[in-house]
């Protein structure tokens, strides 16, 4: 999971492009929003993302030493969703509308990243990584141009997933 939230750390940082200017002590911050249930059903899993992201970002930085990433320091805004879509949606809707992120990881669960996705990050063009939201639905809804374009997960949908296990089962 560090590896994985380390790459969507790096990628979220790409987004941002080369500084046009390096400053020489990182007097600036680059914020990404999080959207996490860190309450509720899914709050352990939230909890246990959350903390794999504060490292990331703390080793992204650090490795990045006075220069900063893109001339800047990187840093989260960490969110419960409470493991309820209604939440997630205020959350995120805060994350775009107050502090302008550019950003959001999460959620952790498909019946958070659902209406965050469709009713806050893709009508406002805000990119959207869950690193644990597999519903086949999110497939179809960016098949149907309802994520704008904007929505991206690092695990298979529970439909590949599925294949993959009868075929395995199957073979043993």
């Amino acid at each position: 999971m560090r590896l994985l939230i380390s790459t969507t750390a790096l990628a979220l940082v790409a987004a941002w492009g080369p500084s046009t200017a390096v400053a020489q002590s990182t007097s600036c911050t680059h914020t990404v929003g999080m959207v996490v249930s860190l309450t509720g059903a899914a709050g352990r899993y939230g909890q246990a993302a959350s903390k794999s992201v504060e490292l990331a970002f703390d080793e992204l930085n650090k490795a990045a030493g006075a220069q900063g990433i893109a001339g800047c320091k990187l840093a989260f805004d960490v969110r419960d969703a409470q493991s309820q879509g209604s939440v997630a949606v205020d959350q995120a809707r805060q994350l775009v509308d107050l502090k302008k992120v550019p950003a959001i990881i999460g959620g952790i669960i498909s019946s958070v990243s659902i209406p965050m996705v469709t009713s806050v990050t893709g009508p406002a063009g805000v990119v959207q990584i869950s690193p644990a939201s597999s519903s086949p639905s999110l497939t179809k809804l960016a098949a149907e141009g309802k994520t704008n374009g904007w929505f991206f997960r690092t695990i298979t949908s529970d439909a590949l997933q599925g294949t993959a296990a009868a075929k395995y089962a199957l073979d043993q």
